[in-house]
């Protein structure tokens, strides 16, 4: 908007008032009331611009943007439709966790043991060797059910030869054509025929090679003798962790071994070892007492980095959740299948649980990570392996250095008070 020129203004208005110059109360009063109405005339036009300014700067503008976001109103369906989706991702979380408490609720080898007072006068050591027979049938059922079998010994095929009377037959033929180096070196030849024979019969109707004495803690609970509470208490639970790893090398087997008649044509040949350090069985060691037994190459937790010589792969040492182990395991296994034997170690696997109320649950657990392996070609011609049979493939020995994870909820209600102690952990649930 343009204003007028006020100096035109001033100009007309003085004009005006000369007649009024012999009047001078009139004029002073003229004068006053002229004043006001020039003030007057800009402040109203100036109002009125600015009023435009913002109507159409501010209003028109402000609705326009409004008229936007009304479009954008979210409607009550969607405001339904959100909730449920966080109510589901809510639910989600809570079924992870769920899962990761069940991998570690397990059927225990006994179900009381963990849960006695030594100070009970009912107590007995008896417990302890109940236990120990459980963990040793446990292995010993899986080893007869499937049919597993030991490597044969030189003294069982010098059994076999005679019983068949083979030797006997071979010598009197060459008593009669005289012992020549022909016919010692003929007779060498039958005999090792007849003891290849021998072997490969017994691992054509085998599932596998295992001795249950390479199997960390079998040898000990077979000689078990009480020592104190704490100590055998402690040896029985941490038997139970390495109880629940063994049960899954047992699976994977299993599952790699599964279709097949024997071990002669099975992926998974020979089980040599599963361990928890580079001890086994048990050691004897001297006191005032007398001579003690301890539980050499036990599981144990891995609480820091002083406790292994670097660090793993995952970094993962117990904590306020999770408790950690590790183990090893040496398979003898086709050396094309190694891959898949590492994938179904670490694949789920199904176990039973029997809550307190008596109801059994079917849950999942899926805790081993592989921290590093080492594969070596198989030496026929050492005394281990002189008398197995492990078909036509060409085999391996891997050795797999192993992570096993437990949820701290999924036990901890059961865990031995000297075991938490050991972790740091009082009273966390």
């Amino acid at each position: 908007m343009n204003l007028p020129n006020f100096k035109d203004i001033l100009k007309v208005v003085l004009e005006k008032l000369s007649i009024f110059r012999n009047n001078v109360p009139l004029l002073v009063s003229v004068i006053i009331a002229m004043v006001a109405v020039l003030l007057f005339i800009p402040t109203q036009l100036l109002s009125s611009s600015l009023t435009k300014e913002i109507q159409e700067k501010s209003i028109t503008k402000g609705a326009a943007v409004i008229d936007r976001f009304k479009d954008r109103t979210v409607s009550p369906n969607k405001l339904k439709a959100e909730q449920e989706s966080l109510d589901k991702l809510a639910s989600d979380a809570n079924s992870i966790e769920r899962l990761a408490i069940q991998t570690t609720q397990r059927n225990l080898l006994n179900d009381v043991i963990f849960n006695l007072d030594p100070n009970n006068p009912n107590f007995s050591q008896s417990i302890f060797f109940e236990f120990g027979r459980s963990y040793r049938d446990g292995i010993d059922k899986f080893i007869e059910s499937h049919n597993a079998i030991l490597p044969p010994t030189k003294e069982e095929i010098e059994d076999e030869l005679e019983s068949s009377r083979i030797e006997s037959i071979i010598q009197s033929q060459a008593l009669g054509m005289g012992r020549s180096y022909d016919t010692m070196a003929s007779q060498e030849n039958i005999t090792g025929i007849i003891v290849d024979e021998l072997c490969r019969k017994k691992a054509g109707s085998a599932f596998a090679y295992i001795d249950p004495y390479t199997i960390s803690g079998y040898e000990f609970w077979t000689t078990y003798e009480y020592t104190s509470w704490n100590e055998d208490i402690q040896n029985c639970w941490y038997s139970q962790l390495g109880y629940w790893v063994i049960t899954d090398v047992f699976d994977t087997i299993v599952a790699m071994n599964e279709g097949h008649k024997s071990l002669l044509e099975a992926p998974v040949k020979r089980l040599l070892k599963v361990g928890f350090s580079d001890e086994t069985g048990l050691v004897r060691v001297g006191n005032m007492a007398g001579i003690e037994k301890k539980y050499a190459g036990r599981p144990q937790y891995v609480l820091s980095t002083v406790d292994i010589p670097k660090e793993t792969p995952t970094g993962r040492y117990c904590d306020e959740n999770n408790d950690v182990i590790h183990f090893n395991v040496t398979f003898i296994v086709s050396t094309s299948e190694f891959p898949q034997l590492v994938k179904e170690l670490c694949s789920a696997k199904e176990h039973k649980y029997t809550d307190k109320s008596g109801q059994t649950h079917t849950y999942k657990h899926n805790q081993i990570t592989v921290l590093d392996m080492t594969i070596k070609s198989v030496d026929m011609k050492k005394t281990d392996n002189e008398f197995c049979r492990y078909g036509e493939d060409p085999v391996s020995e891997v050795v797999l250095n192993c992570e096993y994870l437990f949820n701290r909820k999924g036990y901890d209600d059961i865990k031995p008070q000297s075991v938490k102690e050991t972790l740091g952990e009082i009273t966390l649930y």
